[in-house]
């Protein structure tokens, strides 16, 4: 399928009231920073509550962007619906082939109109698409369908179709919250330090010895590991660790005196840990 557009899906930025504005900044900014080597990325567009760019082939690199709570690979068309009946039709061509034992495969329209001048309602458009693939494939219209989707989102700029909904991690802009120190031991602290990440929280990141902080660049391509003998020195005031309830005991409260820690795995046990792990692998 030649698609031609990606659209992207705002999570929690629409709850921000007058501060929507500074949170949708710091998400295109992070955008473009983790997708710098992707030329398309430098054509992102907004619109309401959506990001739009052109399409490229390794889109799996938008689940690094936290803030984004799902993207869809999608065909833009103008706002006529001849057009979107014939581009509907196009996209399930591949689902007209599929045999089911003998039974017709089924399949619905789910349409939503942000641009409310485009003149035919959401329901009216799912029952004329709909129509026009019923009578042009041998595929069948069922309102329960929960699989084969036809989605369509009629935009201020143009028509959208796509039928795959890819989930992303959500959360919000990674730094919008300001800086904490991120104190990197183990993967614990890795993972501790990426939940910090997913709820804004930029990082600066600081240990004793050489750690690889390769996972925690994936999100963050800006972030260095600062090696320092002493991290009494640490001029953040809020101090992320890895520590989980039945961890270790470590002496960085008497070091990092004054600081406030934050332990986002304490109640975490190891095969939280191991499950969240792979979430976040090489995505």
């Amino acid at each position: 399928m030649a698609y031609t557009h990606l659209l992207l899906r705002e999570g929690e930025l629409f709850l921000k009231g007058k501060n929507q504005r500074i949170f949708e900044q710091k998400l295109l900014g992070n955008l473009k920073k983790i997708l710098s080597e992707v030329p398309e990325a430098k054509s992102v567009r907004k619109l309401r509550g959506r990001l739009v760019l052109p399409y490229f082939s390794s889109h799996q690199m938008l689940k690094r962007v936290f803030g984004i709570v799902s993207y869809s690979p999608v065909v833009k068309v103008k706002k006529d619906v001849d057009i979107i009946k014939q581009q509907g039709l196009e996209l399930f061509k591949e689902i007209n082939s599929w045999e089911n034992q003998g039974q017709k495969k089924t399949f619905k329209v789910q349409s939503k109109r942000s641009d409310k001048s485009f003149p035919t309602n959401s329901l009216e458009l799912n029952r004329i698409v709909g129509r026009h693939i019923e009578e042009n494939s041998n595929l069948v219209f069922n309102v329960k369908e929960e699989k084969n989707i036809l989605y369509l989102e009629i935009n201020q700029d143009g028509a959208y179709l796509f039928t795959d909904v890819f989930p992303c991690f959500g959360g919000l802009p990674t730094g919008v919250e300001g800086k904490v120190a991120l104190i990197v031991e183990d993967e614990k602290s890795i993972l501790a330090g990426i939940l910090m990440m997913k709820r804004g929280c930029g990082l600066r990141a600081y240990s004793l010895e050489k750690r690889d902080i390769s996972l925690l660049k994936q999100f963050d391509p800006e972030l260095n590991l600062v090696m320092s003998k002493n991290i009494s020195d640490i001029p953040e005031e809020i101090v992320v660790i890895g520590k989980t309830f039945s961890g270790r005991k470590n002496n960085l409260n008497r070091v990092l005196a004054n600081k406030i820690f934050l332990s986002p795995l304490i109640a975490y046990f190891p095969q939280d840990i191991e499950r969240e792990m792979k979430k976040y692998t090489g995505v």
